[in-house]
């Protein structure tokens, strides 16, 4: 399918979160969003991800364009840093040749609450 989006992540049959690097070949996943099942897009040239299956029927589901899977992934995020409390973030930036490894930190502090 031209355009697809590539889906960052799906659901196992017991609902728990994969993404294409943990997914197994022979498992259906499926969708966050509309639980409909995905398909693991692999190949030689592009990047592995997850889609849309080509038989799913109901095209309601957000995360069949690249601009409503965007704008559902910022929501998510959003929410996310409001429900946090004080959790440390910590990001890794790696050398192409993976010799040198730099650490950066840094701390999401609560979200004030509103009055009212």
């Amino acid at each position: 399918m031209d355009n697809e989006p590539a889906i960052p992540f799906s659901l196992s049959p017991e609902g728990e979160e994969y993404e294409i690097e943990q997914a197994e070949r022979g498992i259906q996943y499926f969708c966050p969003i509309c639980r409909q099942r995905l398909d693991q897009r692999r190949g030689q040239v592009n990047r592995d991800y997850f889609a849309h299956s080509q038989g799913a029927t109901d095209m309601s589901c957000p995360w069949r364009t690249v601009a409503g899977l965007h704008q559902s992934i910022c929501e998510m995020e959003e929410k996310a840093i409001q429900r946090a409390t004080s959790k440390r973030i910590r990001l890794f930036l790696q050398v192409e040749q993976g010799r040198t490894e730099l650490a950066l930190f840094g701390s999401i502090h609560p979200m004030p609450q509103s009055i009212g």
